[in-house]
């Protein structure tokens, strides 16, 4: 299944539509439990803004959600280049999230130990959850000009592909280079995957990922999932989806 797209005329509307396909996988869910893993980025507070205002107007129950994250930066949590920060501002002071449904990537350790770390409270949560996938419900990914996804890069494909925990330390081409990411199963065998792709430079990379391209991260995200649902929200000036520029057909 070919993933479906969302063309939006701007960054802010693009979050907008990106938070409101999130918040109907929650409100899909109802009673069950719900697993999220955000990501970072500079659109990332426009989202999670939306986030609680569509969690707001739907009572989608956003706030009894667990939450992961497809990366981190090895930085302190208070830091400016936190992931973490960002989320606790902007999505979980708001929704009230309580500290135990918040499965943070311990940045102020070294990336070996975070990721450690991360994998012991993976297997805990799994432990309550259950082994069977999908272990996540919807995993929200942002776009870099290269292609990369959570701080799985170009060129790292390799190392990443063949990795078989649920996160890894790895070295990454943008400052700060140490981080922790998520890696390719758990991105593969989530229910819903929504990227959202904002800012100038990736219209080029969308298009190859789309194409079918798994020397991207991306493109190898796409081809790894089958017929798992994947949405792309993206911003693009005119409102017309990358994928449909020159008579290409997109599936929504």
């Amino acid at each position: 299944m070919k993933p479906g797209i969302i063309p939006c005329p701007d960054d802010r509307l693009a979050a907008s539509e990106a938070a409101r396909v999130v918040i109907e996988a929650r409100a899909r869910a109802g009673d069950a439990g719900f697993a999220l893993a955000l990501s970072g980025g500079r659109s990332a507070p426009h989202l999670f803004a939306a986030l609680v205002a569509e969690n707001h107007r739907r009572r989608a129950g956003l706030e009894v959600s667990d939450f992961f994250w497809a990366d981190e930066r090895c930085v302190a949590p208070e830091h400016a280049e936190s992931n973490y920060r960002v989320a606790r501002a902007g999505l979980f002071d708001p929704l009230g999230v309580g500290g135990e449904r918040v499965h943070r990537l311990e940045g102020e350790r070294t990336p070996v130990e975070a990721a450690r770390f991360a994998n012991e409270d993976w297997d805990r949560f799994l432990a309550r959850r259950g082994t069977v996938a999908p272990w996540l419900d919807c995993v929200v990914l942002g776009l870099g000009e290269d292609g990369h996804v959570g701080s799985l890069f170009p060129e790292n494909l390799e190392a990443d592909i063949a990795a078989t925990t649920a996160f890894r330390a790895v070295t990454g081409s943008k400052p700060p280079p140490w981080r922790v990411t998520m890696g390719y199963p758990l991105l593969w065998e989530a229910r819903l995957v929504v990227v959202l792709v904002t800012g100038n430079g990736k219209e080029s990379v969308l298009k190859r990922s789309l194409a079918g391209d798994a020397s991207i991260p991306l493109g190898r995200v796409f081809a790894g999932r089958g017929g798992l649902g994947t949405i792309v929200v993206a911003a693009t000036p005119d409102g017309v989806a990358p994928a449909c520029r020159g008579g290409a057909v997109t599936s929504l």
